[in-house]
């Protein structure tokens, strides 16, 4: 626009900045009063932009986060297109753990490194027998292979836009496998409820909040369809 030039850029935390790079080679985060007033369309479209692509880079995070508990497996011509290839994705896909397999049971974790797949020992995989991917869950191995994901992660520097090799899972106790259908591990703790409904809304709980008398049948219920299964929290 005129003399200036307005540069957008995409963080690792989905945060998106805005640089104004004058003629003259100077840099500011806001437009000179004339381009405002001669490009005053262009700028707003600048400003429109921005907040496009911040909301659309934490609604895909979220997308990808839930697939959690929805699994989904895609071809790889589509993997490739939409996420390895994509502008947007391409910045979420790089740093998470993918399940690459086919249908002759061959099936291998791995990461995007420079130009490359490798596994959590920071070896190549060859892809060329690939035909499906799916997000990788650290449910879905080992406690050994957790580890190495956690190192790897960790050594190579990599901040995941979301909490993958190191998240919290549950894991069933001894007193747990005793009473089966419900846990007592978190008797006792006492949450704000404000808090707890927000959180609740964001992981895609159903709840409302109570009234001073504590409606009991108001319980805090997450539906997974895939799984056939419900979880409740009392």
């Amino acid at each position: 626009m005129g003399d200036a030039r307005a540069a957008l850029s995409l963080s690792r935390e989905g945060k998106v900045a805005v640089v104004w790079r004058i003629a003259d080679g100077s840099e500011r985060e806001s437009p000179p009063s004339s381009i405002k007033k001669a490009f005053a369309k262009e700028v707003r479209s600048v400003s429109e932009a921005e907040k496009e692509l911040e909301q659309a880079y934490s609604a895909q995070r979220a997308r990808l986060e839930s697939s959690f508990a929805c699994p989904r497996t895609m071809p790889i011509p589509h993997w490739r297109e939409c996420y390895l290839e994509h502008p947007l994705l391409g910045c979420l896909r790089r740093r998470l753990i993918w399940v690459f397999s086919n249908s002759k049971g061959w099936e291998r974790p791995g990461m995007w490194a420079g130009e490359v797949v490798r596994d959590s020992a920071g070896e190549a995989i060859d892809l060329s027998a690939t035909e499906k991917v799916r997000l990788w869950h650290p449910l879905s191995c080992d406690a050994a292979e957790v580890h190495r994901w956690r190192q790897y992660i960790f050594a190579a520097g990599i901040r995941q836009p979301f909490r993958q090799a190191f998240r919290e899972y549950y894991e069933m106790t001894e007193d747990e496998f005793q009473t089966k259908a419900y846990s007592n591990r978190f008797a006792g703790i006492l949450m704000r409820q404000h808090q707890f409904a927000s959180l609740c809304r964001a992981r895609g709980w159903d709840y409302r909040l109570m009234s001073t008398h504590f409606d009991g049948a108001n319980v805090p219920t997450k539906k997974l369809a895939p799984w056939n299964m419900h979880a409740e929290f009392y």
